[in-house]
């Protein structure tokens, strides 16, 4: 099972919204622009994974780059700290961790 950004992103932008209440309309550019990213990154990877020409254990040091750069961004934030920082990218991954995982075939994230 392919994953598409159409699928995933918009779950995990409500989830980015949520986590990030108030700060949401000083972060939503930001947060809309690096989610996706990390969106695009698990669609490339699990493609790659799929096609063996990466293996799940490489798949997972893609997404953790993407997830420290995202978290570098949202620090770049003002009222944006570590935890928050930290929290926003887990609630996304949580919001999408059925989809992804089952096009895996395996618990990715």
């Amino acid at each position: 099972m392919a994953i598409n950004l159409e699928e995933i992103l918009p779950p995990m932008i409500a989830a980015a919204k949520s986590t990030l209440n108030d700060n949401w309309p000083n972060a939503k550019d930001c947060a809309v622009s690096e989610l996706k990213k990390i969106g695009e990154n698990i669609i490339k990877v699990e493609s790659l994974v799929v096609q063996e020409k990466i293996s799940k254990e490489t798949a997972q040091l893609h997404l953790e780059i993407q997830k420290n750069s995202t978290r570098n961004v949202l620090l770049s934030i003002d009222g944006v700290g570590l935890l928050l920082a930290d929290q926003v990218i887990e609630t996304s991954l949580s919001a999408v961790r059925e989809i992804v995982n089952s096009a895996f075939g395996t618990s990715f994230l």
